[in-house]
């Protein structure tokens, strides 16, 4: 494996060297999967709604269901998020045994481990360096440290609705993710003039009367998907942070190359100007990595393959009872 072109004393522990790689992996690859087909959902909607398009022939019934699955498509990639989001801060806060916390990353609810971080959290996590080691005026480290409340506070607010998010969502996701009961087919309710599905989770198996759901909607969907963007700027941040952070050897940012919120022309030069007087050499990162598999598992992928070939010539053949 190689990381860098020259070594850099931050990262030369080869755990924090394998981290380097996979959040390089994870900010290039693993993100953009999140929201793979999203888009594409979205065109789809208005031909499932008007019975255009794929869906002309669909009975009204079909195509309820079709976008009350759709808006739940949206869930479950915001909920991996969520899940992203509680997984990689709890690693990250611990920098130098960040591979093995990534690993054994928390799986349970996300929301309580989302729960943990404050405003102190978040500021490691923003990898900032201490203002009073830049040698600056009184009036730049004041501006400087609004904009890094300002940062902090964002991350917080989308925390936060993640948190709730996860406590609304998180019981009809397990069910969906693992196969459990799922109640589709039921008629839209109205909701605030607005035609609403319930998808039901069968969820207590003394009183299976009692189901836990989800509301969705037009509507709810399109403020899903803002909440969706903003979890992902954020992993985002979060991640290209950190490897800013081990570029430079360990010393803090600043501010980071982007933020959670707009500024004026005005406050971005300033920022600029106030970044270019105390940067800090950065170094280039090469990162490839090789993977060995061993003969065993090539050989197990050959073997199932074979099973699933002879399966599916056996299948396709005239059944020998009717029915079959």
């Amino acid at each position: 494996m190689t990381v860098s072109d020259e070594p850099i004393p931050y990262v030369d522990d080869n755990d924090l060297r394998l981290a380097l790689v996979f959040l390089l992996g994870y900010k290039e690859f693993t993100l953009a999967s999140r929201s793979f087909m999203l888009n594409d959902h979205q065109r789809e909607l208005a031909d499932i709604q008007a019975g255009t398009g794929a869906y002309v022939d669909l009975p009204t019934t079909t195509r309820q269901f079709l976008e009350a699955r759709l808006y739940l498509e949206m869930v479950e990639r915001i909920t991996m998020l969520v899940e992203d989001l509680a997984g990689m801060t709890s690693a990250l806060l611990d920098l130098p045994r960040v591979l093995e916390e990534l690993i054994n990353a928390p799986s349970s609810e996300p929301g309580r481990v989302l729960q943990r971080l404050d405003s102190t959290a978040w500021s490691m996590l923003m990898r900032y360096r201490p203002l009073d080691e830049f040698d600056l005026a009184e009036d730049d480290l004041a501006f400087v440290q609004g904009i890094r409340d300002r940062q902090v506070a964002r991350c917080q607010d989308i925390t936060q609705l993640a948190i709730e998010f996860s406590d609304l969502y998180w019981p009809v996701f397990l069910k969906h993710k693992h196969g459990n009961p799922l109640i589709y087919g039921l008629r839209p309710i109205d909701i605030d003039g607005e035609p609403t599905f319930s998808i039901n989770a069968l969820y207590n198996r003394r009183q299976p009367r009692q189901t836990k759901g989800a509301l969705l909607s037009q509507t709810s969907y399109e403020k899903l998907g803002v909440l969706f963007n903003a979890l992902l700027f954020l992993l985002f941040q979060l991640v290209e942070r950190t490897i800013d952070f081990m570029r430079q050897d360990g010393i803090g940012l600043l501010e980071g190359q982007k933020l959670l919120f707009p500024l004026t022309e005005g406050y971005l030069a300033r920022l600029q100007r106030i970044a270019d007087r105390t940067s800090v050499g950065a170094r280039d990162i090469n990162a490839t990595m090789r993977v060995e598999i061993e003969p065993s598992a090539i050989e197990r992928h050959r073997r199932f393959m074979s099973r699933l070939d002879e399966a599916t010539k056996r299948w396709a053949a005239p059944a020998d009872r009717p029915g079959l």
